[in-house]
């Protein structure tokens, strides 16, 4: 493993005296998630762990071409994955604290097997791929397989020795910028139904927004048809269907937009009146 990047880092060999350019990764995606046998991390030097996460880097190794920093997901005896690498030592030690987060909350519900384990640390990472400021709640509202995580009890504490996650309504209702997308917005657009009702169960903020003034009806919109049913059976949702995102456009214009009609249908036997099935057409 480490001979390879070895060669992959004699492919920049020609900046590494002159300090190399930030913009050079030893692999094509620094989200890379690549099994590696954990004995090998015990030629690196430890920079930080907390629970199942390590931080490595080559800083004192020799022979050396270039500094590189890597986030590890270890799991004892068993396996270990690289998360993220990178030349920057304050882009790594950033994910770090990011991955630690989260998978510090999600651990138990990583699996034993090997190949499963790689399957969701792949999923995990792709979500703070998109946005590294997510929740566990975010990451977890996103992925099958995660439902677990909103049945857990009021407070439930972490693998790591400082980290604690709860359902309290900060962590449901909570919206990260720039996307401003709450849990039950990723689950809606996750099509993850039993996610969608669990988070229900908890009474989110039906009110709040993402950052293009969507709401979870918005989503739902363009969902499916269990989870519009479950969405316009909400209190107060009646009067959110007149509600418009920043171009203008409401649930059921996204719904007849994307032709769903099984959707639309529902809109209708909801009761819609005149004037909400007359509105102007969104500003796109």
């Amino acid at each position: 493993m480490f001979n390879w990047l070895r060669n992959v880092s004699s492919s920049v060999a020609g900046v590494a005296t002159s300090g190399t350019p930030k913009n050079v990764n030893l692999f094509e995606d620094p989200f890379a998630v690549i099994d590696v046998e954990q004995i090998r991390w015990q030629k690196r030097t430890e920079l930080g762990r907390d629970g199942c996460v390590r931080f490595y880097s080559n800083v004192n190794e020799s022979p050396q071409t270039f500094v590189y920093y890597e986030v590890v997901h270890v799991r004892e005896r068993l396996y270990a994955f690289l998360l993220y690498h990178s030349l920057s030592l304050r882009e790594a030690r950033e994910m770090f604290d990011s991955i630690k987060a989260t998978l510090n909350t999600l651990d138990r519900g990583i699996a034993v097997n090997r190949l499963l384990a790689a399957e969701q640390l792949r999923l995990i990472i792709d979500s703070l791929k998109i946005n590294p400021h997510w929740t566990a709640a975010h990451v977890a509202a996103r992925i099958a397989g995660f439902e677990w995580f909103f049945e857990m009890p009021f407070t439930c504490v972490t693998t790591s020795t400082n980290a604690a996650a709860t359902l309290q309504p900060a962590v449901i209702n909570s919206q990260i910028e720039p996307d401003r997308n709450t849990p039950l917005h990723l689950a809606i657009k996750s099509f993850l139904l039993q996610t969608v009702r669990l988070i229900l169960a908890h009474a989110p903020n039906l009110d709040l927004v993402n950052s293009k003034e969507q709401s979870v009806l918005h989503y739902a919109a363009v969902s499916t048809q269990e989870i519009i049913i479950l969405i316009l059976a909400q209190p107060g949702m009646f009067d959110r269907i007149a509600w418009r995102d920043v171009k203008g456009c409401t649930a059921l214009h996204m719904a007849c937009y994307i032709q769903k009609f099984d959707i639309v249908f529902e809109f209708l036997k909801f009761g819609l009146t005149v004037r909400m099935l007359t509105l102007s057409p969104p500003n796109c």
